[in-house]
């Protein structure tokens, strides 16, 4: 559910055509987002670890241009 997705999900909202089932956790100041990515023909998973205050927002934005460069590569 679209509604419920966090971080990564809500990055890849814009893409109407694209589902993503993900996990997110923070401990500290690290910040890991994984995720299953259904889109168009592709499917993939993305994972990321950061250490930084506002590493959820960075690794949201990751995912997006991650699928921009799936997209690319068919």
């Amino acid at each position: 559910d679209r509604a419920k997705a966090k971080k990564l999900g809500i990055a890849i909202k814009d893409k109407k055509d694209a589902e993503i089932y993900c996990k997110s956790g923070t401990w500290k100041n690290f910040h890991a987002d994984g995720g299953v990515v259904v889109h168009r023909k592709n499917e993939y998973i993305i994972v990321g670890i950061v250490e930084h205050a506002q590493g959820g927002e960075g690794l949201s934005e990751l995912v997006v241009l991650v699928d921009d460069l799936m997209e690319k590569m068919k």
